[in-house]
This record gives C-alpha cells, structure tokens and sequence, in this order.
C-alpha cells in the first residue's frame, strides 16, 4: 500500500529556516482530499519520532471528533496528513506551486546550486506541459535560509540538495 506524508503547513515559513526535508516544496490543492477515494489520516506527531512501540492511538488522531477537539493542543510541525492510496499515486492535477529555494551559495568554486537545480527541473518537465510553469523561486522575507545554507549545511549536503545526480559534482 502507498503512503503519502504532507505537512500541514509550509514549515519554511513557520520556522524562520529553510525546510529541512530539502529545498523543494510541492503545494498541493487538498480538494482532492473530498473528491477522491483516498485514506486520510492526520498525525499526533512527526512520523520520523515514531518507533515500533509507539500505538496507533498515540500516532493518529483516531476520530474527527478527537482532532476537532485536540487540534490546538499540538504543534504545527507535528500534524502531519498521512494519504494512503492504494495502487495509485497523488497525482499533480493537485499541484498548485513548486516553490524551490535559491540559497545564492556557489560550490566547488563556480558551481551555482540553484542555476544547477533550475535547469535540472526545466529539462526534467519539458515534456510536461503545465508543470514548468509552476516552479517558482521563494521569496524569503525574514528568515534565516540562506544563512544556514552558507555557514550550516556542508559542501557534500548542498550538492545532495540541489545537484541532479547526473552533476560531476553529485556525492557517491
């Protein structure tokens, strides 16, 4: 069975940081959520925290009813919608937005992350009408991404976040 994992909210934004499942962003229109025939499930907490011990009453909300009445009591970062669709994939006739970052940093000395990942993603979608036109660049306000991504994040891990693995520069 497939499972697809989303945020509830863009945690850029939420956080003054960039998001630290990577720098690409799909925003989806959840109306397909009541059109379609999928299995929602909303979490208590990021799966990533989640061992085997931990019970499914601790995992997921377990009725409407349960999350319209506790939906305050936790964290943004932790309420997760969790779709599990068997046999089909979520498909992008939902997709609104591909927000992707621009961290303005250069690697190996004159290998820019972002034009290298924006032209990765322009010859990946040119067969695919529509999509191309989706990518868009965020627009930090008040944030502290491209910091990060100068002083925190390695040479190693930038080129593994906006290099296509086809890029000389791309970690083994």
């Amino acid at each position: 069975m497939g499972r697809c994992v989303l945020d509830t909210a863009d945690l850029h934004g939420y956080f003054p940081r960039q998001n630290l499942y990577g720098p690409v962003l799909f925003k989806l229109n959840v109306s397909f959520l009541l059109e379609d025939d999928v299995d929602v499930w909303i979490t208590k907490d990021n799966p990533m925290y989640w061992s085997a011990t931990v019970p499914a009453e601790e995992r997921y909300f377990q009725s409407v009813d349960e999350l319209r009445a506790n939906w305050d009591q936790y964290e943004r970062q932790k309420k997760m919608i969790t779709i599990r669709k068997p046999g089909r994939p979520v498909l992008f006739s939902s997709l609104e937005e591909i927000i992707v970052d621009d961290p303005r940093i250069q690697i190996y000395g004159d290998t820019h992350v972002f034009n290298e990942m924006k032209n990765a993603l322009f010859s990946a979608t040119e067969n695919f009408h529509g999509i191309r036109e989706k990518i868009i660049v965020r627009e930090c306000g008040y944030c502290f991404c491209r910091e990060n991504y100068l002083h925190q994040v390695s040479t190693e891990q930038s080129a593994r976040l906006f290099l296509p693995k086809e890029h000389a520069h791309f970690p083994d």
